[in-house]
């Protein structure tokens, strides 16, 4: 019963693990693979898209404030941006502490553009 029906599994489970072996054997990735600094270009597009540090970046109840004007051009910029998926329905809501106060994002349109 050599060659009955877990013959082909067995011959399949040898095979794989000497390609595992020899890959580990080997190193894994080959030395030309390794990763290339960016270009200049390259690197200016994942710039533009990185995300500013989230403590730099104003809190919804800061964009009447400086601080919210600068990081987002206006008010209205800095609410619609950062109501976004948020509730913007209810007129009080509560904070992290559990008090109640009123919500920035009533009224605010977060697909309505500026």
């Amino acid at each position: 019963m050599r060659g009955g029906p877990r013959g082909g599994y067995r011959r399949r489970m040898r095979y794989l693990i000497a390609v595992l072996f020899v890959l580990g054997a080997a190193g894994g990735v080959p030395a030309g693979a390794a990763i290339q600094p960016m270009t200049p270009i390259a690197a200016a597009r994942a710039a533009s898209r990185l995300r500013r540090d989230p403590e730099t970046l104003p809190s919804v109840s800061e964009c009447a404030t400086p601080r919210g004007v600068r990081g987002y051009g206006s008010k209205e910029r800095c609410l619609q941006a950062l109501c976004a998926g948020q509730n913007v329905v209810n007129t009080f809501v509560t904070d992290e502490t559990h008090r109640l106060r009123r919500n920035p994002c009533v009224g605010v349109d977060p697909f309505e553009r500026p």
